[in-house]
């Protein structure tokens, strides 16, 4: 069985910085109503990541490319990245954040086993 979670955060980018982001995915901490689960923790001691560089794509849609970041998995799940200013959807994603849109941005885990 396949199970997919999505967890959100907002998330700040900085357009001064040329759309440098930088956050916190998940602390580890208890995620209260989770869609039909109602506390959710996720095992951070057994979290891999598939790859050195994630995509960072708009609604989920890898044609949709915003920019790349590496995710880092410690006593929480960090990222750090860069949002593309060759891309269409990044171009919009800055001009928005220089308006002050307050963007979220989801981490999706797959395929984990999931046990009450």
């Amino acid at each position: 069985m396949s199970n997919i979670l999505y967890l959100k955060q907002s998330l700040d980018i900085m357009p001064d910085a040329k759309g440098k982001i930088k956050g916190v995915a998940y602390t580890g901490a208890v995620i209260k109503r989770h869609g039909w689960i109602e506390n959710l923790v996720i095992d951070i001691s057994t979290l891999s990541i598939a790859k050195k560089k994630t995509p960072l794509f708009r609604d989920h849609n890898p044609a949709q490319i915003v920019g790349m970041t590496s995710v880092s998995v410690d006593k929480a799940v960090s990222f750090e990245g860069q949002i593309s200013q060759k891309t269409m959807h990044g171009k919009e994603v800055m001009e928005l954040a220089e308006e002050g849109f307050e963007w979220e941005v989801s981490m999706g885990i797959f395929d984990g086993q999931m046990e009450e």
